[in-house]
């Protein structure tokens, strides 16, 4: 049996993950692990969703229970997928819950600093991102950093996320297709 590939993202909001997830998936036949996961679990109204709900509207931490169940239910109604990319790994409690469904094989770190993100974040206008909300995720962010780097170690790549997205992808795509 083909080993499976899983691959996550860490970055702050603004840096592109979300937008490399998608190109990574495609170009790999990988399924996105993502916050439509939990928002699909918000609308299914599944246990615990309003907390959850409250949660995230302000850009805070989901409860680990909470958000294990939303990924349990991803990864079972994905179960002949060839891997999972984790866009938006942000908190060593999330990577921790990640492992357990699917051992990381590669992550790519986008660096950017906090002007440039929020430039980016700003030109987007996006309604999700609110001042508040972004101030959490940064500091969120801030904080699981340097666990996230040792939890992950070699298996933890970085790329300047302000250059184009092309040569991230490129980069990116070159570390995968060295892991097959």
């Amino acid at each position: 049996m083909e080993q499976m590939l899983n691959i996550a993202l860490v970055g702050r909001a603004g840096s592109g993950k979300s937008t490399l997830a998608k190109k990574i998936a495609k170009e790999f036949d990988l399924v996105v692990i993502d916050s439509s996961m939990l928002k699909e679990y918000i609308t299914n109204k599944k246990d615990g969703y309003e907390q959850m709900q409250k949660t995230m509207q302000c850009g805070g931490q989901v409860d680990e229970e909470l958000l294990k169940k939303a990924l349990a239910i991803k990864v079972a109604s994905n179960t002949s997928c060839k891997g999972f990319i984790w866009d938006n790994l942000y908190t060593i409690e999330g990577y921790n819950i990640a492992k357990e469904y699917f051992p990381i094989n590669i992550a790519f770190y986008l660096e950017i600093d906090e002007q440039s993100a929020n430039e980016r974040l700003h030109d987007r206008c996006r309604n999700d991102f609110n001042k508040e909300f972004i101030q959490n995720r940064t500091k969120v962010f801030e904080e699981n950093l340097p666990k996230l780097k040792e939890a992950l170690g070699a298996r933890l790549y970085t790329i300047a996320a302000t250059i184009s997205t092309i040569k991230v992808f490129s980069i990116a795509v070159k570390r995968i297709s060295s892991l097959i």
